[in-house]
Formats: structure tokens, C-alpha cells, sequence
């Protein structure tokens, strides 16, 4: 009998489960990077070709010749059809159903060109409709199935040199200058870096200074978490067992290996980025910690550093810190000014070194709400390669665009179009869209700057905590990538919604006493205060007083925008948040904002007089 070869992309019941998850699934299997076996294998001899397949993005043949065998793959049970008289094999469409092909004449099947070969039946993908899904989604897809573990363990690996990526990178070397003198003088952590050895099959460790687990008096923990599709059904999920030890216990400094695959596989999917472009992933404290990392692995005591302004508060202290001279770059509601930045940057004083990096937040910046267009993000990445500066894209709201346009894409992302890869290092949190007190964030970027971070953290907190990661991968897993998307849809729509509700108050009280640009993302509103009613005077004042004193004594707490100058100095600006006021509070609170810009007009006549 001729032997076909059903791409069912995972064993078993992994396969059928995984295309019945969503009929809109698009899969590509690539004859170049296929595990192919025969089922009389054992699983040890099977899971690492799952493995190496899975780590270049690739999918699954497996040998099929009749029912019996399929069932020994874990049984496909209804929905197979096999004819040795016939001669035909089984396959898997893009609907998830089976059917019969004969292997001696090419057939279509929704997408799929099935060619009989002296090796077997091959598939290509032949229209532009069909798109790759990684390896990570299916494996996230899976367990959202149920499906046993044992066939979940072959994951995407973060070894570079199995990639096939044509990008060109930026070589390790490069980043030497990047790296400021206390990263590159940091020891490692003598323990955990030889964590990882651990995993060496045979191996007996005596390595790490781990408390024995049968002492901790946790014996499950549960949590329930509501659908990302339907908000009222609810999912309890368990950790217990070997998993809870794990949730119990250090782990390596980056990441647990289940979530960060995940990550991987996320960025992907919205980022096109993809493993063995010089990059990798690693989780921290919430983005804000990887962000201070960055900092301190990368700007040296007293370094000129460029900084979009207003900013983000959190950051100026940082800078600060380290005596950095931050140099004010202008934004406006469509990101950075670009002819700001390059004047500054080709009016910079010959023997000075030029800053290494520029920080922004290009989606729903906190405290403007501006985001940056697709045409400013490319002008500002070939700014960095003109002037060798590295970007630290700061992107909590990424999740939380809700404009009317489709989502620009991500300096991450925009730097594929570059002559190479490598200027941007991009922070990613789940505050903003699953939990803030969980304290998880993830920063994606060159390798060498992201091992330079690792470092200070396993000399500092030597890791995100456990249990944290655990949660959020078993929840990322149960929903898979779409799930998520979901998630992260209604997320933005709530957040629109608030802000509709938020401005409709604002152009009621504020009408000649502000003036704004409405947020395309994010949960603020970045006003101008006009302070005087005299014709071409409304551009000065400060919001300082305003706001600390007025607002305040009339029952209402804004931030005044000096909070978020870099180098200070007085502005009219208030930045207010909008994500948690209820409704019923909306109009009182722009009433008393109103009430004191006409307080403070009223002094200020009275001065004059």
C-alpha cells in the first residue's frame, strides 16, 4: 500500500482539537520544516523531532495508512475515513474535518495543494489567505482544549541558531557602546547561572539553596477567571501538584519557560517578529522594573539621554538619578516631532557624545494620550539610525488602542523594514489589561541589552515571582491567542466608551475654559488651561496652583502638567484620568475644575485692578 502523510500539525487528539477551536483558523504547513516519523516510534524518539520542528515554526506529517494507526496517535474517532483499496490517506482541511484524497492525482482542498511524492503526500499553502500560526499558539490552543500534557511539552526554542530568518541583525558586538560601564562590570550571579544546568537530563543538582517543598503548607491554590467572550461565564483553574511546586518555588531569573514561549508567540502575532532575529524575551516586575533595568544597564552617570516631552513622570527620577542631562524632544497628538528631534541631533555640539537612547510611549501616552502615526514611528527609527540611538519603546496601552484607524504598527515591528534589526527595546505589561498588583511585565529586544538586564536582576530580586507567572500562563493558555485577542478588544471598548463619557463632560463645562486633543488610546486626557480670557494671552499661566490649591479645595485631585516636564518649568497643562470615575461623578468633577480656572480668572483681574 502507498503511504500518505496527514499534516495534522500535532498528534492525536491535539491536532483535531486544535483546528476545532476556531473555523477561521488558517494553518501553513511548510515541507521544510516538518517532523516527520513513524508511528511505531516511541515518544522519546518522536518529541524531539516535534521539538526542532516546532522551535522553526513548523508543523507535523505523520505516516498515516489506515484507521488503526490514527488511533494509535490518540484516535481522531468519527471523523476519519481511510480505503487501502482506494489508496487513499487522510487529511485535515482548514475547517478541521477529514476527508479522503487519492494520492495519485493533486487535489485542492481549501487552500492546500496535495502533491503525491516517491516520499509521500506533501502540502503547500497556496493562497494569500492562509497564514502561519506559531508553534506557541497551538500549543497555548491546545491546553485550552484539555488536552493532556504529555503531548503539550514541545514548545518554541529560544536557540537562535535554528532559525532561518534572512533578517540581518545588528552583531553582539554592536551593543559594546550601548552598555553602560556598571553593566558591563556586573558579575554574574555564580548560582543562578548555572540554573539552567539543572534541566540536564541525568544530572543530580546540589546547585541551588531551594527549600524543600513538602514544608510549604499551601496544598492547592484556585482562582476562577471570567471568559474573554462571555463575561458572565466563569472558569475555575487549579494548581496543584507538580505545578504548584513549581509556583512555590525560585525559578530561573528569565522567566518560566511556558509563559515566555507564549510571549514569543504573541509577539508574532502582533509584531511579525519571530525567533533567531537576534532578540528574546524576558519577563520583570512589571514594565516599569524592566524599564529601570534598561536604565541602568545602558545610560552611564551624567549622559545626555532624549526624552519625548510631557513624559511619562516615572521615568524623569530615573534619569535623574543618575545625573542624566535629558534633553527635551517635542511631541505633539501625532507622537514625536521628528524635525525636533533631528535638529537636535544635528545641532549637537562636535565631542560630545550623542545620546544612546530616546525613550517614548507611542500609544496612548501617559500623560499626553497622544499616538504616534505609522509615518512619525518611521521617521524617528531612521532618525536612530542616522544618529545610532537605541529606542526604548515603552507601550503599556498597546492593548488599549480604540481609534478609528487600523493599529500602526510598533517600532518592534517597523524595524523590519530597516536595513537591519536591533535599535529597539520594547516593554510590554499585563497592568493595564489583566491585573496591575500581579506585577507582570515583559521587555523584547536585543539579546545582548536583555542578558545585560537579566544580570541585575539575579543580583537584585533574582526573579518575577513564581506563583505570578504560573497564573497568568495558566490564563493566557486557557484562553489561547484569540481569547486573548478578545480580551484585549473589550478592554478597548470600555475604555472607549469611558472616554466618550468623559469628553461629552468636558466640552459641556469646559468650552472656553480648555482646550484638548480627544485620546485615541490609553485612560487620559491631556488639557490646556485657559487661564485668562484676554485675546492672545489664553497660552499663559501655570496649572501648578490651579490644580493643587483651587482644584483641591473645591474636592477634586488632577495632576498638574509640570509633574511631567522633564527639566521643569511651568506649563498650563493638567493631565486627568478617566478609568475609574463612575458616571454619576463625571459632571461634578468638571464642574469644580471649572469652578477654579474661573477662581483663578477672577484673582487675576482683581491683581491687575
Amino acid at each position: 500500500m502507498a503511504e500518505g502523510h496527514a499534516s495534522v500539525l500535532e498528534l492525536g487528539r491535539f491536532g483535531e482539537h486544535l483546528l476545532d477551536l476556531a473555523s477561521d483558523f488558517r494553518y501553513r504547513c511548510s515541507q521544510e520544516r516538518t517532523a516527520v516519523f513513524d508511528i511505531t516510534e516511541g515518544e522519546e524518539m518522536i518529541r524531539p523531532k516535534i521539538a526542532t520542528a516546532a522551535a522553526h515554526g513548523g508543523g507535523i506529517d505523520v505516516p498515516v495508512n489506515n484507521a488503526g494507526n490514527l488511533k494509535a496517535l490518540g484516535g481522531l474517532p468519527g471523523h476519519y475515513a481511510a480505503s487501502k483499496a482506494a489508496m487513499h490517506a487522510v487529511t485535515v482541511n482548514l475547517m478541521g474535518q477529514l476527508g479522503p484524497f487519492n494520492t495519485n492525482s493533486p487535489s485542492v482542498r481549501k487552500g492546500f495543494v496535495v502533491k503525491p511524492t516517491s516520499q509521500g503526500t506533501q502540502f503547500e499553502a497556496t493562497t494569500s489567505s492562509v497564514r502561519k500560526v506559531s508553534c506557541a499558539s497551538l500549543l497555548s490552543q491546545g491546553q485550552s482544549a484539555g488536552i493532556p500534557t504529555k503531548w503539550l511539552k514541545p514548545s518554541l526554542m529560544s536557540n537562535d541558531s535554528l532559525s532561518e530568518s534572512t533578517i540581518k541583525r545588528l552583531p553582539d558586538e554592536f551593543y559594546n557602546h550601548f552598555l553602560s560601564d556598571v553593566a558591563k562590570n556586573r558579575m554574574p550571579s555564580p548560582i543562578r547561572s548555572l540554573l539552567p544546568l539543572e534541566r540536564t537530563p541525568g544530572v543530580i543538582s546540589l546547585l541551588a539553596g531551594k527549600p524543600n517543598a513538602s514544608m510549604f503548607p499551601f496544598t492547592s491554590l484556585s482562582f476562577a477567571t471570567r471568559s474573554p467572550t462571555s463575561p458572565y461565564q466563569e472558569t475555575t483553574i487549579m494548581l496543584e501538584d507538580a505545578e504548584l511546586q513549581v509556583a512555590l518555588q525560585y525559578s530561573e531569573t528569565d522567566g518560566l519557560k511556558p509563559l515566555v514561549d507564549w510571549l514569543y508567540g504573541l509577539q508574532e502575532l502582533n509584531h511579525g517578529r519571530k525567533i533567531g532575529e537576534g532578540w528574546r524575551i524576558t519577563p520583570g516586575c512589571g514594565s516599569q522594573d524592566l524599564i529601570y533595568k534598561a536604565v541602568q544597564c545602558m545610560v552611564n552617570s551624567g549622559d545626555a539621554v532624549l526624552v519625548e516631552s510631557p513624559v511619562y513622570g516615572g521615568v524623569i527620577p530615573m534619569f535623574a538619578s543618575l545625573h542624566c542631562e535629558q534633553i527635551e524632544v517635542e511631541t505633539d497628538a501625532h507622537g514625536i516631532c521628528s524635525s525636533s528631534l533631528r535638529k537636535i541631533l544635528e545641532e549637537w555640539p562636535k565631542g560630545k557624545p550623542k545620546p544612546k537612547v530616546l525613550y517614548t510611549v507611542p500609544y496612548g501616552c501617559n500623560p499626553t494620550g497622544m499616538t504616534a502615526t505609522t509615518d512619525r514611528r518611521k521617521e524617528v527609527l531612521e532618525l536612530s539610525r542616522e544618529h545610532n540611538f537605541i529606542i526604548l519603546e515603552d507601550d503599556p496601552y498597546f492593548y488599549v488602542y480604540y481609534g478609528e484607524s487600523p493599529r500602526y504598527p510598533s517600532y518592534f515591528q517597523l524595524e523590519l523594514k530597516e536595513p537591519e534589526v536591533g535599535r529597539v527595546v520594547r516593554f510590554d505589561s499585563v497592568s493595564k489589561i489583566l491585573s496591575a498588583g500581579i506585577r507582570i511585565g515583559f521587555a523584547s529586544g536585543p539579546t545582548v541589552i536583555l542578558n545585560a538586564i537579566d544580570q541585575l536582576t539575579s543580583t537584585s530580586n533574582l526573579q518575577v515571582p513564581s506563583l505570578t507567572q504560573v497564573m497568568i500562563y495558566r490564563l493566557l493558555s486557557s484562553w489561547g491567542y484569540d481569547g486573548f485577542a478578545a480580551h484585549v478588544k473589550r478592554v478597548a471598548e470600555l475604555y472607549k466608551a469611558k472616554r466618550d463619557v468623559f469628553e461629552r463632560g468636558m466640552r459641556k463645562h469646559l468650552t472656553g475654559l480648555a482646550e484638548w486633543d480627544s485620546p485615541e488610546a490609553g485612560m487620559f486626557f491631556w488639557f490646556k488651561l485657559l487661564l485668562t480670557d484676554e485675546a492672545g494671552l489664553s497660552h499663559q499661566g501655570d496649572s501648578e496652583d490651579v490644580i493643587r490649591t483651587r482644584a483641591f479645595e473645591n474636592g477634586i485631585l488632577a495632576v498638574p502638567g509640570t509633574a511631567f516636564i522633564p527639566n521643569g518649568g511651568k506649563t498650563p497643562y493638567v493631565r486627568a484620568s478617566f478609568s475609574l470615575i463612575g458616571e454619576d461623578e463625571i459632571d461634578t468633577a468638571l464642574q469644580r475644575i471649572r469652578d477654579a480656572i474661573l477662581q483663578e480668572r477672577a484673582a487675576r483681574k482683581a491683581a491687575v485692578v
